[in-house]
Formats: structure tokens, C-alpha cells, sequence
């Protein structure tokens, strides 16, 4: 990826499978369901910011992110991503500072050498 996660493909894909409500986008909230990847730095009424640190072999259990948001990554690394009966959807570098609308259950691995680390600030 040079400046865009290709979120539309886990979006898309995810959505084949199974239509989600927003109840079921929040019960697998990222800051629930993947809590030790995903850390709140500041939220208010209006926006959440998260840190995600996703160490090299790490897997991250099945989540979503229920709100549009900007991701600036500090650090790049190779990721997979998977649906939610743990096919394989997509492998890129992630990189650089994308825009993302909300992505349905997913979960993700880390199979590059350094940890991911990045910021994620999400608009409510």
C-alpha cells in the first residue's frame, strides 16, 4: 500500500458473507474484541484515538472498526487479513496514512519482521 489500506477489499468481501449491524460492529469493537493491540489514547463524544501495535507473528483474534477513520502508520509491515471463518483475503505492506470506512469482522496477522505500529483516529 503506498497511501491507502485496501479496506474496501475486507469490507467488500466481509460483507458477501453476512450483512452486520452496528450492535455487531461495536461487539466486536478493535478496543474489546483485540485489546492488546489496540490501545485508547483520547476519546471524546466526537472521535477516538487508538494506537495499534501488532508484533511480527502476532495474530490479532476477530474484530471490527465501527467508525470512519484516518490511520497513519509510524511503522510498516507486511499484513494478512482474513474474514471471519479464517479464509485469507488480502496480504499487503501497510503504509504511509490512509482513509478508512468502517470494516467489518476481520482479524489480522502480522507476518513481517517488525512490529506494525501505527495510529488510528476514528470519527463517531
Amino acid at each position: 500500500m503506498c497511501c491507502r489500506l485496501n479496506s474496501s477489499i475486507v469490507a467488500e468481501d466481509v460483507e458477501k458473507k453476512r450483512e452486520f449491524s452496528m450492535s455487531e460492529y461495536k461487539e466486536l469493537d478493535a478496543v474489546t474484541a483485540a485489546s492488546e493491540t489496540h490501545k485508547v489514547l483520547f476519546e471524546n463524544d466526537k472521535m477516538r484515538l487508538l494506537e495499534v501495535k501488532i508484533q511480527p507473528g502476532q495474530k490479532e483474534p476477530l474484530h471490527s472498526h465501527p467508525y470512519k477513520s484516518l490511520t497513519i502508520v509510524q511503522t510498516p509491515s507486511q499484513i494478512k487479513y482474513f474474514d471471519t471463518d479464517g479464509n485469507l483475503i488480502d496480504e499487503e505492506t501497510i503504509e504511509g496514512v490512509s482513509w478508512l470506512e468502517p470494516m467489518g469482522p476481520h482479524s489480522t496477522e502480522n507476518v513481517g519482521d517488525r512490529e506494525f505500529h501505527g495510529y488510528r483516529v476514528e470519527l463517531k
